[in-house]
């Protein structure tokens, strides 16, 4: 039994447990319960790659439900900015494209293949795009919360890029 493994499968699976208040929440447009809730899960997202690490181990589990739970954690606030016209559709097009494409390489491997390293920036810059443009406005200005938009969708395009640069990286390695 290795304790750190258990603790970055555990993450994992309370991410995936997020998922259904996530999409309710965003549902119910209660910005401010999906901002903590999507907060939370991106923390876990952070967490559970630090514990598998510190493992030293691998986990067949871990290397193929880790990315799966990403893929959706990420995509439900995604598909949410395409629904109220914040990022275009023809963008999250191209994501889910790549990530369909990714995960179906990556999971020719039996034991899944490991993420590379600018895939790590593009996790972290997409978190901050979503994180940013998911923020509840009811607490602050409305010039501050523009700027909080605009913001969120330079990472957003960064993001985008990055995404677009490892799916390449990845299907041409």
């Amino acid at each position: 039994m290795n304790i750190y493994r258990d603790i970055a499968n555990s993450l994992t699976i309370l991410r995936i447990l997020l998922i259904a208040p996530l999409i309710i929440f965003f549902q119910l447009n209660n910005l401010t319960v999906v901002f903590v809730i999507f907060l939370v899960g991106a923390i876990t997202d952070l967490l559970d790659g630090y514990f598998a690490r510190k493992s030293n181990t691998k986990s067949i589990w871990g290397a193929k439900y880790d990315p799966f739970a990403d893929k959706i954690f990420i995509l439900i606030p995604l598909l949410w900015l395409v629904s109220k016209d914040i990022v275009p559709f023809w963008s999250l097009s191209l994501i889910i494209l790549r990530d369909l494409l990714v995960t179906s390489e990556r999971n020719t491997d039996k034991n899944g293949r490991p993420a590379i390293k600018i895939a790590k920036a593009k996790t972290i810059t997409t978190f901050i795009s979503i994180i940013l443009l998911i923020f509840p406005g009811g607490y602050i200005s409305i010039n501050l919360l523009n700027t909080i938009t605009e913001i969120g969708l330079y990472f957003y395009w960064i993001a985008f890029s990055l995404t677009l640069l490892t799916g390449i990286k990845y299907l041409f390695k």
